[in-house]
């Protein structure tokens, strides 16, 4: 985990990916796994290569589905289309974004546990104390 930012906008995420990551660093990336929410997306500003294989078989089973008749496979095959570079690097990169679904997780039960905050820096401060993995032994 890197931080926690306040606002759910793609500047805040640019913003906490430029103060926790130096150039070097960030250079260095080769993967991202990221909910499909398009501000994350935008955030992430290079796309990643993808397997071939993975889109080949996709492009064979989009236009079966494209062509069906039924209309909630049309759906979810245009819906999975727009999404599909960031689908694709899971088969490049061996890499999903479960671990981050697993943290959200546990900062909705830091959230309910509580009750609410006065401050969302009393929040933050919360879920890095909970999701941080702090070795608190003497």
């Amino acid at each position: 985990m890197l931080d926690v930012v306040g606002e759910c906008t793609e500047k805040s995420y640019k913003q906490l990916i430029e103060q926790s990551l130096s150039e070097e660093q960030r250079q260095q990336v080769t993967a991202v796994a990221l909910d499909m929410w398009k501000a994350y997306a935008n955030a992430v500003e290079e796309r990643l290569p993808q397997a071939d294989w993975a889109e080949r078989h996709f492009d064979k089973w989009y236009s079966w589905a494209i062509r069906s008749r039924l209309e909630p496979i049309k759906k979810e095959a245009r819906m999975i289309k727009k999404h599909l570079p960031n689908i694709l690097n899971y088969f490049k990169h061996r890499i999903s974004h479960a671990v981050a679904e697993g943290l959200n997780s546990k900062i909705q039960t830091v959230k309910a546990n509580t009750r609410g905050y006065r401050s969302f820096d009393g929040f933050r401060n919360s879920i890095l104390f909970y999701c941080g993995g702090l070795d608190m032994r003497p």
